[in-house]
């Protein structure tokens, strides 16, 4: 789990979205053909990338992580909508 998630007081709410996303993404990768597996893994790697980006929003000395929670909520959220749209079509599509 990314460490981002753990961090604060909110980690039972971030491990939750984050088993969330994790059963959602399962789901769609069983859905789905083999190249709509192979699509939904690269486009699963690509919002990785996206997520960890959250972590450039840590400012102040000591460190201020508010606008990263924010961020990972807003992504965890989206990707959440996106993966359940794939289960419920039962197919991958960019």
């Amino acid at each position: 789990m990314p460490r981002l998630l753990r961090a604060g007081g909110s980690s039972d709410m971030g491990s939750f979205k984050y088993a969330l996303l994790l059963a959602l993404a399962a789901a769609g990768l069983l859905a789905g053909s083999a190249p709509d597996a192979d699509a939904l893994r690269a486009d699963q790697r690509a919002w990785l990338k996206t997520r960890d980006d959250c972590g450039d929003l840590i400012h102040g000395d000591p460190p201020v992580y508010v606008d990263v929670f924010a961020c990972l909520r807003e992504q965890m959220t989206a990707r959440a909508a996106k993966l359940r749209a794939i289960v419920a079509a039962k197919q991958f599509s960019k």
